[in-house]
Order: C-alpha cells, then structure tokens, then sequence
C-alpha cells in the first residue's frame, strides 16, 4: 500500500519540504520537515485508530489517504503558526 508525499511549500520568504511516508509495518505515517536540506521537525502520526474506527473495512487505502492529507495539512499550519520553524 505504501503512500507518500513530497511537497515544498513557501511560507514567509522560506522553503519548506514536507515528507510524509507510510511506515506500513508500524501503521504510521512517518513526517519530516526540511529547510535548506536539514531536517527541522520529525514526528510519526499512528493511523490504526484510524482503521478501526473506519466503517470502510474494505478499503484501508482510502483511510490511510485521509490521514495523509491531515497531517499534511496540519504540519503546513504548524508552519504558518510558528510552531515548527527553523
């Protein structure tokens, strides 16, 4: 199933690179942030809450997507906010 993302975002005058990956084995999503080539924030995001709360146990695909695009979307808020800076 293996996910992942790479996406640069400018965000005050500054590029950051965000990498999310699929850690399938640990049910996580594993997320670094990176600025000028080094990593400034990393954390892992469990989804297995996630999956088994889903009403959709056919598709666990669509779950982990999901949980992709929120992490990603609350990491690029973090950003914007000042709580992940370089």
């Amino acid at each position: 199933m293996s996910l992942g993302l790479n996406q640069n975002v400018d965000i005050n005058g500054e590029t950051y690179h965000i990498q999310i990956e699929d850690k399938e084995q640990s049910r996580s999503l594993e997320v670094r942030v990176y600025v000028e080539g080094r990593i400034i924030f990393q954390k892992r995001h469990s989804y297995q809450m996630a999956l088994e709360e889903t009403k959709d146990k056919e598709n666990p695909l669509v779950v982990v997507q999901e949980e992709l695009k929120k992490l990603f979307c609350l990491t690029k808020a973090a950003i914007e906010r000042g709580k992940i800076k370089k």
